[in-house]
């Protein structure tokens, strides 16, 4: 079959990809020191830590402007979170 071999792919990185790497690197850590509570990332930066999700994302506004941000509750069962947007019509 012509044409056929090794391909060089490269696949597009999710926009907080590394935000989600960086918050998976830091759980341990976080699970001792502040379970239940809300990061705030970017850039693979941990910012800060919140009491609630309205406040990380708030200040993640003001800090970053309109740019991806993940906040993300510390917690030791993660949510496993899938959307379908062919059905959000």
């Amino acid at each position: 079959m012509e044409g056929s071999g090794d391909q060089d792919i490269t696949y597009a990185r999710s926009p907080l990809e590394t935000e989600v790497e960086a918050f998976n690197a830091l759980l341990p850590e976080l699970l001792e020191t502040d379970y239940g509570r809300w990061a705030l990332i970017h850039n693979a930066e941990l910012l800060s830590i919140f009491d609630t999700e309205g406040d990380a994302i708030k200040v993640g506004y003001q800090t970053y402007g309109n740019v991806p941000f993940l906040t993300h509750q510390i917690l030791l069962e993660q949510p496993h979170l899938f959307y379908n947007f062919a059905d959000a019509t």
